[in-house]
């Protein structure tokens, strides 16, 4: 299983957007895992560009979650 591809990625989002403090936010989503995960789906080879397929069903793209 890959750590970091989309399960790793999906693992840190969701803890992101569950996270009250928005320092912790922070420090996930510009923390080193998640900074591999995003690597190693931008620029792997089994990449299949279905971001479109990921927009749609993101809870954060549709604004279902305020941010502050």
């Amino acid at each position: 299983m890959h750590t970091h591809w989309v399960g790793g990625f999906q693992k840190v989002l969701e803890e992101t957007l569950n996270e009250p403090d928005r320092d912790k936010r922070k420090m996930l989503l510009y923390g080193d895992f998640f900074t591999r995960s995003l690597w190693a789906i931008t620029y792997s080879s089994t990449n299949i560009a279905q971001c479109f397929e990921c927009m749609r069903v993101c809870p954060a793209a549709h604004g279902r979650k305020e941010m502050r």
